[in-house]
């Protein structure tokens, strides 16, 4: 049988082959992994209404804060959206059970001690403090002073009892 001589100028650009695939490779992992964690830049959107401005700023897929009439309203709160340098909420709003709707930290971040919160009757049961309410859903709420300011949205406004005057 014929055997190979191993040449060291072969050794030599087998390592650097190896070389460069490993720092490509380790390059291409810290991408993506940095990727996962950042999120883009918070564009708030304010609208003028008859009643006064009203800013919508998304802060992560399903995590949007609205601000109007001196109430603050977060829909889905959930990480890796930041709630603990925001503005605290008079309401918490949210449609679903799973993490990138609700984070419990991230509830407890931008609440404060009267927040309300509504809630998907599945989200009741985790969410200590929530009240349920389902589509279609109204006159079960609450009445309280969010439920008052909150009439500058309509949509949302129809979600809350009649408060008497």
């Amino acid at each position: 049988m014929g055997s190979r001589n191993l040449d060291v100028n072969d050794l030599s650009i087998s390592v650097r082959r190896i070389v460069k695939l490993f720092l490509v490779a380790t390059g291409f992992l810290l991408i993506i992994t940095l990727s996962l964690f950042a999120y883009p830049a918070v564009t708030p959107q304010t609208f003028s209404t008859s009643k006064g401005p009203v800013t919508i700023t998304p802060l992560y897929h399903a995590s949007t804060r609205i601000e109007a009439g001196g109430t603050v309203i977060y829909l889905d709160p959930a990480k890796p959206a930041k709630f603990e340098s925001g503005p605290k909420a008079d309401l918490i709003l949210i449609t679903d059970i799973h993490p990138d709707h609700m984070d419990p930290s991230a509830i407890a971040q931008a609440s404060k001690a009267s927040t309300e919160i509504f809630a998907a009757p599945a989200v009741v049961a985790t969410e200590k403090g929530a009240h349920p309410i389902a589509n279609g859903e109204g006159e079960t709420a609450t009445c309280s002073r969010t439920a008052e300011s909150a009439s500058i949205f309509p949509a949302i406004r129809k979600g809350f009892p009649k408060c008497a005057p």
